[in-house]
Parts: C-alpha cells; structure tokens; sequence
C-alpha cells in the first residue's frame, strides 16, 4: 500500500507543479513568493516520497532519475539548493517525472495499487 500511496503523492505533486508553473516564467517564478513557497513545498514532497519508495519500485520505473529527486531533497532540507537546480526541477525533472509516471499507470497499474 506505501508504494502506491507514495506514486500517487508524487503523481499528485508533479501535476501541481506543472500547473504552478504552466505560463510563469523563470524571473516571474522567482518574483513571486507564493508561487515559489508552494511549488518547493510540493519539490520537498516529491523528494521526501521518493525517499521512501522501496527500492524495487523505484527501479522498475528506472526511467525518473531517483537520484536526482533525493539530492535535491537534501539540497532542500539543507537550504542549499541554488535557484538554477529548482528551476530545472520545475522546468525538466517533474514534468517528465509525471510524464513516466503516466506511462507507467498504464502499462504497470500494479505499481500504483493500493492494497490492504
């Protein structure tokens, strides 16, 4: 059931970033608190989940770069992280994320099941 509660969660968080961000700008992303403040919540979240993901689901959807997300999760949590490696996870590493997860909903739906 965690593995698909984390999917989900980070399926759900992938999408609201991609709609944070849809027509804002780089500049305009970081001008605005609001949209900034939410959308690292929601990168934290990510990271946070795919910290926990079991290792067997993670590499059966080896195309997310995994990797990636825990680092930036303790960039994150560090204060770390500079402006350019949010901006990429805005721009590149959730959109494909989300756009794997997609693929994967529909060849693999037993990843995403939440069993009892």
């Amino acid at each position: 059931m965690l593995q698909g509660a984390l999917l989900g969660l980070i399926d759900e968080a992938c999408a609201e970033i991609v709609t944070l961000t849809e027509e804002v700008s780089e500049a305009e992303f970081f001008r605005s608190r609001l949209t900034h403040g939410e959308t690292v919540k929601r990168l934290k979240a990510i990271a946070q989940a795919a910290e926990q993901l079991p290792e067997p689901a993670r590499a059966a959807i080896a195309e997310i770069d995994w990797a990636r997300w825990q680092e930036l999760g303790r960039e994150l949590a560090a204060g770390s992280a500079g402006p350019l490696a949010v901006w990429v996870a805005v721009r590149e590493l959730a959109p494909l994320t989300l756009n794997w997860l997609r693929v994967y909903q529909q060849s693999r739906p037993d990843l995403f099941q939440l069993k009892p």
